[in-house]
C-alpha cells in the first residue's frame, strides 16, 4: 500500500513540515530506511542516522532545523510508529476465514461459534468454548471445559489447560503453556510427594503473551493476570500470583508462587519475585533485579536484592572505588611501618610485634 505524508499525519494526528505530498510505501528504521519509506527519531543518540537517512518521512517531537527533512511532528513518535505499523502490516486472508480445517478435531461437546477459525491439527476438548472471531492456529490444543472471549488469537503449538479462562482479544504467541501444574510438593519420608494443583487461570481482556511462555494454574485458587497486560516471551508466572492491569513483563521474568503485582507495573528482562511477596502499582524493576520484599507503589527498583534504585547506584559507586581504598590503606600501612622503624631506630626500643 501507499499513502502520502500528509494523509499520515491525519492518521496520527501530527503535523507536516516540509513536503506532506511525498508518497510513503514502507517503513523502516533510520538506518535501513530507502525512498519511500517512513522512518523515526525519538533518541539524540541516533542523530547523526537522521542526518544520513534516505527515509522519505520521520516522525519526531519536533522538526530538527539542522537536519533537512520531511517530518511529521507528534506528541509521542514510538506511540505513532504504532498507529502507522498497523496499517502497513501484512496480514494473510487464510488465518481469518471462519473455516475448521479437516485435521483440526473438535469434542462433540465443545461450544465454538461459527465465525471461529481453526487451522489443522488444533484440539478442541469436550466442554470448550470459543467466542466469535477467534483463531486458532495449526497444532494449538484447547482444553477441557477452557473458555475463551471474542476475537482471541491462539498461536501456533500453544496451549490452554483444562479449566482455565481468557478473556476478550487476548493474544496467546506460539508455544505458550496457560495452565499448567504450579510447582508444589511436600517432603515426607525422605521423597517428593505432589501437591495437586485443582485452581485454573484466569486471564482479563486485551492481554497478550509472548511465545513460549509459561502461566501456572493455582494449586488452590486461581492464577489472576488483569486487563492489558503484555508478557513478553519466555517469561514464567508460577501459580497463584496475581498481576494487576496494564502492567509488563520484559523475556526471561520470573514470578515466583503467590506473588502479587499491582497496576503499571513494569518489569525489565531477567528480573524476578521471592514467593508470597506484595509490589504495589506503578513500579519499576530493573533488569536482572531480584524483589525479595514487599515493595510500596510508585517505586523504581533495581540490583540484587533488588531495593529503590538511588541506592543501589549509590552502592554500585562505593563499589567501584574499593580498588583506590584498597590502595589508600597499603600507603597508610605503608607509611606507618616507616614512621615504626623510624622510631625503632631512634631510641632503640623494640618494634612493637606485628
Amino acid at each position: 500500500m501507499a499513502k502520502r505524508l500528509d494523509e499520515l499525519a491525519a492518521i496520527v494526528n501530527g503535523e507536516v513540515v516540509g513536503d506532506g505530498s511525498v508518497e510513503i510505501t514502507g517503513v523502516a528504521s533510520l538506518s535501513e530506511a530507502r525512498a519511500g519509506d517512513l522512518s523515526f527519531f525519538a533518541d539524540e543518540r541516533y542523530r547523526p542516522q537522521l542526518a544520513e537517512t534516505e527515509a522519505a518521512g520521520v516522525l519526531v517531537r519536533e522538526a530538527v532545523g539542522d537536519v533537512a527533512k520531511n517530518y511529521i511532528v507528534v506528541a509521542d513518535p514510538h506511540a505513532a510508529l504504532g498507529r502507522v505499523l498497523a496499517l502497513f502490516e501484512v496480514t494473510y486472508d487464510e488465518d481469518r476465514t471462519g473455516l475448521v480445517h479437516e485435521t483440526a478435531w473438535i469434542d462433540a461437546t465443545a461450544r465454538v461459534d461459527a465465525s471461529v477459525t481453526i487451522h489443522a491439527h488444533a484440539t478442541v476438548r469436550a466442554g470448550a468454548e470459543i467466542a466469535a472471531g477467534c483463531v486458532i492456529h495449526p497444532g494449538a490444543v484447547i482444553g477441557r471445559d477452557v473458555v475463551v472471549g471474542r476475537d482471541a488469537v491462539i498461536g501456533a503449538n500453544a496451549c490452554i489447560e483444562d479449566r482455565c479462562i481468557l478473556g476478550d482479544r487476548v493474544a496467546l504467541h506460539s508455544g505458550v503453556v496457560i495452565g499448567a501444574d504450579g510447582f508444589g510438593y511436600s517432603v515426607e519420608k525422605g521423597a517428593y510427594h505432589k501437591i495437586p494443583q485443582i485452581g485454573r487461570v484466569r486471564i482479563g481482556n486485551d492481554v497478550e503473551i509472548g511465545a513460549n511462555s509459561t502461566v501456572d494454574r493455582g494449586s488452590i485458587g486461581d492464577t489472576i493476570i488483569g486487563d492489558g497486560v503484555k508478557v513478553d516471551s519466555q517469561v514464567q508466572i508460577a501459580h497463584n500470583c496475581t498481576i494487576g492491569a496494564h502492567s509488563v513483563f520484559a523475556a526471561h521474568v520470573g514470578l515466583a508462587g503467590s506473588s502479587t503485582i499491582g497496576s503499571w507495573c513494569r518489569f525489565g528482562g531477567k528480573s524476578g519475585t521471592s514467593g508470597h511477596i506484595t509490589v504495589g502499582d506503578n513500579v519499576s524493576v530493573g533488569a536482572k533485579s531480584g524483589v525479595i520484599h514487599n515493595v510500596d507503589s510508585n517505586q523504581h527498583y533495581s540490583g540484587f536484592p533488588a531495593r529503590e534504585h538511588r541506592k543501589t547506584v549509590r552502592a554500585w559507586g562505593e563499589t567501584m572505588r574499593i580498588g583506590d581504598l584498597r590502595r589508600r590503606v597499603q600507603e597508610l600501612e605503608r607509611q606507618i611501618k616507616g614512621l615504626l622503624e623510624e622510631r625503632v631506630g631512634a631510641t632503640g626500643e623494640q618494634a612493637p610485634p606485628r
